[in-house]
């Protein structure tokens, strides 16, 4: 009888210790990564407090983009340019579509991260961005988005 649990013992012990190593690399890969900055987190916060639903889906409209145009200055460059690797599409199109009216430095930040991504979406938004900026400045004039009065913190 003992000869016979002695195998189950091993390979109780074998799977546990797998358990184990599978949570330490997990906590471990965590760990790792770079967490998002405090204006990462308020411009992922405004776009989705100003997203539009469609369907029983999440969507990009112009009030999420003049919402997000509104609270960025060229010092969020970086951040926009962060935000097009999130996980969250929503955010991933927000940002490309600020980021191709914000001018010629955002423009070179959206091509470097796209090309970078192998994003073949950004190349339509960054050929499409004058036609976006009027139809942005449009819409606010006849829909009255309002302007964003908050802003999100500073880094």
């Amino acid at each position: 009888m003992r000869a016979l649990c002695r195998p189950r013992r091993a390979i109780h012990r074998t799977v546990v210790l797998a358990l184990f190593l599978c949570a330490a690399a997990s906590a471990a890969a965590e760990s790792a990564a770079p967490r998002p900055s405090a204006r990462y987190n308020a411009l992922a916060k405004v776009i989705d407090r100003n997203v539009g639903h469609a369907h029983m889906t999440r969507g990009v409209n112009a009030c999420t983009i003049l919402a997000l145009r509104d609270q960025v200055t060229d010092e969020d460059i970086e951040v926009l340019a962060q935000l097009l690797e999130s996980k969250d599409s929503v955010h991933r199109l927000a940002s490309g579509y600020v980021l191709s009216v914000m001018g010629p430095a955002a423009v070179k930040a959206l091509q470097a991260r796209g090309a970078r991504l192998g994003a073949s979406g950004m190349a339509e938004i960054i050929a499409d961005s004058e036609n976006t900026q009027q139809t942005l400045v449009a819409y606010r004039a006849n829909h009255g988005c309002e302007r964003s009065t908050t802003r999100p913190p500073t880094r």
